[in-house]
């Protein structure tokens, strides 16, 4: 069975969809950090105060793991629908495809890539289908 091309596409709009949310997680970002400094500054009252570093925290971390995936899932996406199908790509794409679960907003894409990665990797291994000369 050939999963190679319906994983490549997964992955590419998995990518798409993280680099997209990695933009709205760097505005976030800095509203967080905006927030944060304005608490320390003395501008917020206390229960203002608390949300800064709560929103920093959040997409601090969503900023992270889709800087992570995103690019891996594009760059693993546009080499098996090229036809360059790089085993060891597959498989750490298919790796990162478990960090994008941090965001539940790209759970679904992300796990639907990481299930047809796993399918294509495990599927096309040479001992399996036969295609060893050895």
């Amino acid at each position: 069975m050939k999963f190679w091309v319906p994983a490549g596409v997964a992955f590419l709009i998995a990518g798409v969809l993280e680099l997209l949310f990695l933009a709205l997680s760097v505005l976030g970002t800095l509203t967080g950090g905006v927030m944060s400094v304005a608490a320390l500054l003395g501008e917020l009252r206390n229960e203002e105060a608390l949300i800064g570093p709560v929103v920093l925290l959040f997409y601090g971390l969503w900023l992270v793991v889709t800087a992570i995936a995103g690019p891996l899932h594009i760059a693993a996406g546009v080499s098996i629908v090229t036809g360059h199908r790089n085993r060891k790509l597959l498989w750490i794409a298919t790796g990162a495809s478990l960090l994008p679960f941090a965001t539940i907003y790209c759970a679904p894409t992300s796990l639907v890539a990481g299930v047809l990665g796993l399918l294509a990797a495990i599927f096309s291994d040479p001992r399996i289908e036969g295609t060893n000369p050895a």
